[in-house]
């Protein structure tokens, strides 16, 4: 539907109530809500555009990306064989003998006491590397977590699809030198997301299933944190100067409940609907994207991480933990053990990223893997001759 049709049938049924929506029929209509509905138009018909270039996306071989260097991964702590991911939970640091990451990266992730011994539906991915972009060496990381609904089998499901096809859509255009500029980051990222939510509806449909999932991703690159967010799944930036700030918009009942003054912000850890959202990948052709663009410093600190961190664990209890932990992994670790002894009601995950000084590595470019689901294939973007880990 074209944006001018989509507003004139908007336009009939905010003026014309015998035509209103019976889901709309309660609804006190405002500019607010005019203005949420056109913009979703305007974004549906730009994703549109994009549909052509999207089905050409090129067929990479699923051939995992080895790092030469060894990547540590062993099975989740707590989490039964098969649960879906592997994890590091040593603490240190992953990088190579002659070069010092951009990027330092821990995560974590468990499928909490009261989900102990199901299957844990929170799917996570990290990855971080350096591209050519006009002979010059550039760092980039790409970190997502996702949080899938849908019964057990099918949340784990939605979690590990959509990340594979964020990851098919991103890190080829990161190899070829896509995306030089901060609108064009902006743009893959939330192309990628599109893509995910397209083919967990098409699956749906389908199958007959109702899965679904949030994503929250981030995609870093020399020096900018480019994020894009559907759901309750968060992404919180620590900075010493400033302490710690969420960035993204939860997409939940209770997050309307308190941007309309109807609950306090304290309320949303209690409220009996806090876990209602009403956006997620799957459920619709089209789905709204929130993308944000954030400068980082050497010194900050990116923390992604599902509803089951952040309702158990409050902010000031999470910046104190991010600022007493001395690298990422660390945090992380700490982080999960808090919402654990919190009670540690829902799967909880979370990846940290701290921003330090880059250390160049030479005119090559090469990805290192740090954490996937199991069934997640790596596409191969990058030139054999090429490959290398940071």
């Amino acid at each position: 539907m074209r944006v001018s049709s989509y507003i004139t049938k908007l336009w009939r049924e905010v003026f014309g109530q015998e035509s209103l929506e019976p889901e709309h029929a309660q609804t006190q209509i405002s500019p607010d809500w005019i203005r949420a509905r056109v913009h979703a138009a305007l974004a549906e018909e730009t994703f549109q555009a994009k549909g052509d270039e999207m089905e050409q996306q090129p067929s990479w071989s699923s051939t995992l990306l080895s790092p030469p260097s060894p990547v540590n991964v062993e099975p989740m702590v707590g989490l039964p064989a098969g649960g879906g991911m592997n994890v590091e939970n040593r603490f240190k640091e992953q990088r190579s003998e002659d070069c010092a990451p951009h990027l330092l990266v821990g995560w974590r992730s468990d499928p909490g006491l009261e989900r102990r011994h199901k299957p844990n539906e929170d799917s996570l991915f990290a990855a971080r590397g350096t591209r050519l972009e006009r002979a010059q060496s550039q760092d980039f990381g790409l970190f997502i977590v996702a949080d899938g609904m849908g019964g057990h089998a099918f949340g784990q499901e939605a979690g590990h699809l959509a990340i594979q096809t964020m990851i098919e859509w991103v890190l080829p255009r990161m190899a070829k030198g896509y995306a030089p500029d901060k609108i064009a980051c902006r743009e893959v990222l939330i192309l990628g997301v599109q893509a995910a939510n397209r083919e967990l509806y098409r699956r749906n449909k389908e199958q007959g299933t109702q899965m679904g999932t949030t994503v929250n991703a981030v995609l870093i690159l020399e020096g900018t944190a480019f994020i894009a967010n559907v759901g309750d799944s968060r992404t919180y930036l620590y900075r010493e100067a400033s302490g710690l700030r969420k960035v993204t918009r939860d997409h939940s009942l209770v997050a309307y409940l308190v941007e309309s003054g109807i609950i306090q912000p304290d309320d949303i850890y209690r409220h009996p609907q806090r876990n209602r959202i009403y956006r997620s990948l799957g459920s619709e052709p089209f789905i709204p994207v929130d993308a944000f663009i954030e400068p980082l410093q050497p010194g900050d600190t990116l923390i992604l991480c599902s509803d089951g961190l952040w309702e158990m664990v409050r902010d000031l209890r999470m910046q104190e933990i991010v600022r007493q932990a001395p690298v990422p992994s660390q945090a992380s670790h700490m982080l999960v053990d808090a919402a654990l002894q919190e009670g540690g009601t829902d799967n909880v995950s979370v990846i940290v990223v701290r921003v330090t000084e880059p250390e160049r590595c030479g005119g090559e470019s090469g990805l290192q893997l740090l954490v996937k689901p199991e069934t997640v294939e790596i596409p191969h973007p990058f030139p054999r001759e090429l490959k290398r880990s940071l």
